[in-house]
């Protein structure tokens, strides 16, 4: 299959066995999967632009009229005279021109700044999904390699959601740490994440310094932290995540410690949340619901203080960087 089968495909050209071939090709390769999927947002953002501006019947003839009776009025004098020379003796309907020249100003002003404002969302929504997109190639091929996700056990030092990233690194599988943070989030002060660690020397951080050891591992993205499938009661050793399953997800709001917080994710100004599935791909939810089966994707607490999906498989328990990574027993 080649990039024009890949690209007509996206642009639904392909049919018949051309269209089953590009199909079967992307079920099979989740690489190649990620890809078609990124081409699609791409085409989609270029031509949605979310522009749809209506002028008011007949604005553009009453504007014609104005701006001519404007001009024959005020001829240009080619001879070189005194700045009140060019001023006009009289300028007859004044409060009307400035009333037609303010109603298109304030047209425009009401119509633009709104679509510029989508147009930055929509940029900042595509970088969030880059992201998400690049981390979730990284966690494929770590379970390709490892044969299981990144898993902290509970004993850890540094058994928080966040230190994924540090397995990743450790891996090969994250050279980037811009891409634990989402575009959209307005972060104060200093946007750059400090430099990711080693697995065992962010262990030792954790116990000689948790504040640093806070800043290394936070991101703004929520990870998979347990899984119970159907007949077994957990499954966090080799986390298996279903295809269809919550990997990676904006995060949720919270306290920075142990409670998660009502509404979507701060990270898209409360509209909604993006979230990569076991599959590779991501999609846009203005709710933190995914399915009938998950009631809400971000992980709640039990009374022991631990993680508590939910006892469906799909059912997801998406926790916040910070906090602590605890399994079942």
């Amino acid at each position: 299959m080649t990039n024009h089968d890949l690209l007509d495909n996206v642009f639904g050209q392909l049919q018949g066995s051309a269209h089953e071939t590009v199909e079967l090709a992307l079920a099979n390769d989740p690489l190649l999967a990620a890809r078609s999927a990124r081409l699609r947002l791409a085409i989609d953002s270029l031509l949605d632009d979310g522009f749809d501006l209506e002028p008011p019947a007949g604005l553009a003839d009453r504007t014609s009229l104005a701006v001519g009776a404007l001009a024959r009025r005020e001829q240009i004098v080619k001879k070189r005279k005194r700045f009140s020379d060019y001023l006009p003796s009289s300028v007859p309907f004044r409060t009307a021109d400035l009333a037609v020249a303010a109603t298109i100003f304030v047209a425009g002003i009401l119509t633009m700044v709104p679509a510029i404002q989508r147009s930055r969302d929509r940029m900042s929504q595509a970088g969030c999904t880059f992201n998400l997109q690049q981390l979730g190639l990284g966690l494929l091929q770590y379970r390709d390699r490892y044969n299981s996700y990144p898993y902290i056990p509970p004993e850890s030092p540094a058994s928080h959601a966040g230190s994924f990233a540090l397995m990743l690194h450790d891996a090969g599988y994250l050279d980037d740490p811009r891409r634990l943070h989402c575009p959209c989030y307005r972060h104060s002060g200093n946007t750059e994440h400090p430099p990711l660690l080693d697995f065992a020397a962010a262990c030792q951080l954790k116990e000689e310094n948790p504040k640093r050891f806070q800043e290394v591992i936070n991101g703004d993205y929520a990870y998979q932290a347990d899984q119970r499938s159907a007949g077994s009661p957990r499954m966090n050793v080799s986390l298996q995540i279903a295809p269809t399953a919550a990997l990676l997800a904006d995060q949720p709001p919270h306290d920075g410690q142990r409670t998660i917080l009502e509404g979507n994710s701060p990270n898209h100004r409360s509209m909604g949340q993006n979230v990569l599935f076991g599959d590779g791909h991501s999609q846009w939810y203005r709710s933190r619901r995914l399915n009938p089966h998950d009631a809400d994707m971000f992980q709640k607490q039990n009374q022991q203080e631990r993680t508590a999906p939910g006892d469906d498989f799909l059912d997801s328990a998406l926790v916040p960087s910070p906090f602590p990574f605890h399994g079942y027993k």
